[in-house]
């Protein structure tokens, strides 16, 4: 009898509920359908904006070549990035500006100098050099010895990694190294396009990070500390170039400074769009209310969306690849779930196979957003200590250049 009233309940309740959330699923319907009709129509406006842009930087190429950068034509591999870091950091260098660009610098990572103190600089007792040797094998990228003529020097080194994953232990050899040659008178700065740690197989996550700062190519959301951390600062490479640029009077120097910052941002902030591009639209989304919130909901998308397009292209480019070494008796996959320990497209043969790990012609990435790509050789399961690695390594760096890995 119980259960025979409830079912007349609900039976009496049902349609109730059905009218009063008639309305607001009519509501929920006009809203979607609202925002929908937004984004159209910023789609609609914009695509004409940006296409007058595009033909005005083509005749500004034509009359001033307003997209030529040097840098294009010059190396500009971690080796060579890292001479020209060096050269602008160097005070006795040609750029002919004394001390100027290091003093800049230095008081940028002020908040990370032993006693958060500035020293005097005399430019005779500042030695800089390029792929310094350190105990136990490995070369820092950018080191700076400042002397004081009274007390032990301070010392500035620059890990740069624009491009290629980082050696096992590498970081982590390079901070014990310098905690027993420079105790407490050293920052270690590690520079990336991502602006954060090491990879683990570099720096353990347990690992002591004193005397350790990350430094970004071009401005990065900050992130978020963590417990033992190392300290994030809080500008980017370009904001230091732009500022040498400003304050520099010799054309020739200035041309090529705000050449290096354009580079980076091109190279290295993500930027698919021109310096013009890039205003128009910016104009257009701060025009009004609704391409505003338009933008917001296209940025809300993004990441799901480019996340979707790079499975898709991996998908692709592994099938074109196993079609084409199917008769070389080659095996190849690919994942993506933006984790850099597992994503990309990989190459093996069984008989790779070896005792503790197999090895894999990968091309993968090693950073959030997967920003940077890299070729080379991975073993799975990771850090098993498989002889074969280092037996790897010269041919390697033959072929893609020095420390690769």
């Amino acid at each position: 009898m119980l259960k025979a009233r409830n079912e007349v309940a609900l039976n009496q309740t049902a349609p109730t509920l059905a009218t009063m959330l008639r309305p607001l699923a009519h509501t929920l319907r006009d809203v979607r359908q609202s925002d929908i009709d937004r984004i159209t129509r910023m789609f609609g406006t914009l695509g004409p904006r940006l296409a007058a842009a595009r033909r005005i930087e083509r005749e500004l190429d034509r009359i001033l070549a307003n997209c030529f950068n040097p840098l294009d034509y010059l190396r500009t591999d971690e080796l060579g990035l890292s001479r020209i870091l060096a050269d602008l950091l160097n005070p006795s260098a040609s750029h002919g500006q004394g001390v100027a660009f290091l003093r800049s610098f230095l008081k940028r990572i002020c908040p990370v100098l032993p006693g958060q103190c500035l020293p005097t600089l005399q430019p005779a007792l500042v030695h800089t050099r390029r792929e310094r040797s350190i105990d136990g094998g490995g070369r820092l990228d950018v080191s700076i010895e400042i002397g004081t003529g009274r007390s032990e020097p301070l010392f500035v080194a620059i890990e740069n990694k624009p491009f290629a994953a980082d050696g096992e232990g590498q970081v982590d050899a390079y901070l014990k190294f310098l905690r027993s040659r420079y105790p407490g008178r050293f920052v270690l700065i590690y520079l990336s396009p991502h602006g954060g740690l090491p990879s683990p197989d570099s720096l353990s996550p347990d690992a002591s990070k004193d005397g350790l700062a990350t430094l970004s190519y071009c401005p990065r959301p900050q992130i978020v500390a963590e417990r033992n951390s190392a300290v994030q600062l809080h500008f980017a490479l370009t904001d230091w170039l732009r500022e040498c640029s400003l304050s520099c009077d010799v054309d020739r120097l200035r041309w090529f400074l705000r050449d290096f910052e354009n580079f980076c941002h091109n190279k290295f902030g993500g930027n698919l769009t021109t310096a013009r591009e890039h205003r128009e639209v910016r104009d257009f989304i701060l025009e009004n209310e609704d391409n505003l919130y338009a933008a917001f909901a296209i940025l809300d998308a993004y990441p799901e969306t480019r996340n979707e397009v790079i499975a898709g292209f991996l998908e692709r480019l592994c099938e074109r690849v196993a079609s084409e070494l199917e008769q070389e008796g080659l095996e190849a996959g690919s994942s993506f779930a933006d984790n850099w320990r597992q994503d990309g497209v990989w190459v093996y043969r069984r008989s790779w196979k070896g005792e503790n790990s197999t090895p894999y012609i990968w091309l993968g990435h090693d950073n959030p957003n997967a920003r940077s790509w890299w070729l080379g050789i991975g073993f799975h399961p990771r850090g098993q200590g498989d002889h074969r690695i280092e037996s790897l390594r010269t041919p390697l760096a033959d072929i893609l250049g020095p420390l690769s890995t």
